[in-house]
């Protein structure tokens, strides 16, 4: 059995997707991403809105920060407005953003470290569209950065009585999701599981964070897509 814990509102294409290869795909909805829009300033928005203009460079670093970062900043209309470039994280990333008409720079690494490759050499002040729950990896590392945290990652406990103690395959997406997991679930639960990461930062971040984890068997997609975390959670059925 392959558990999908990602929020309902990220899940329709990995179930699509399991669906057409006939896999047995359980959906445990561990957490639901909630606007931070009206937890900022006003006149935070008033700055970073009215004066778009102002910044070389928009970075987004996942779908939901389009989603959300959709109701700041009118998308539709930014390649009128905005003469700078505009950067995604991920494939996943940019699709959200050509859907709105808008084709960015991807990095090749899907991931935080290769995107601050790419812009690191660039001039000019840039504006970071990221959840709450983002890692920083940009904040930290980037110089002359605004950031809007436009999106939350809240965690439902009750979800976790979904997973029983059987044999099942867990797909986590961020790092946020499995620290929950981990620090939740007893340590019996947790050794018949396998889990599937979408990138290996997230098993250094909990590599980091917590002690006595080399027990878990934890495994990284080659890319952090629902097609290849579906690839890898197959290659164990």
């Amino acid at each position: 059995m392959i558990v999908n814990t990602r929020p309902l509102s990220l899940s329709e294409n990995i179930i699509l997707l399991a669906k057409d290869q006939v896999l047995d795909l359980k959906n445990i909805h561990l957490s639901t991403l909630e606007s931070n829009e009206s937890s900022l300033d006003n006149q935070r928005f008033d700055l970073y809105v009215n004066g778009i203009s102002a910044y070389d460079n928009i970075i987004f670093t996942s779908q939901s920060a389009v989603k959300f970062g959709s109701k700041i900043l009118n998308l539709e209309n930014l390649s009128k407005s905005f003469e700078g470039e505009i950067y995604s994280i991920g494939p996943a990333t940019s699709l959200e953003l050509q859907k709105r008409g808008i084709n960015p720079i991807v990095a090749q690494s899907y991931n935080s470290e290769g995107l601050l490759e790419v812009i690191r050499n660039k001039r000019g002040r840039s504006l970071l569209f990221c959840g709450k729950n983002s890692r920083g990896y940009l904040k930290d590392n980037l110089i002359n950065l605004d950031v809007i945290d436009c999106y939350d990652l809240v965690f439902n406990s009750n979800a976790l009585k979904q997973i029983e103690r059987n044999d099942e395959i867990i797909l986590v997406y961020n790092f946020k999701t499995l620290d929950f997991i981990v620090s939740s679930l007893d340590i019996e639960i947790l050794n018949s599981k396998v889990f599937i990461v979408a990138s290996n930062r997230i098993l250094e971040q909990l590599r980091e964070s917590r002690k006595n984890i080399e027990g878990l068997k934890i495994y990284i997609a080659d890319e952090p897509s629902d097609l290849q975390m579906l690839k890898k959670a197959s290659s164990f059925i």
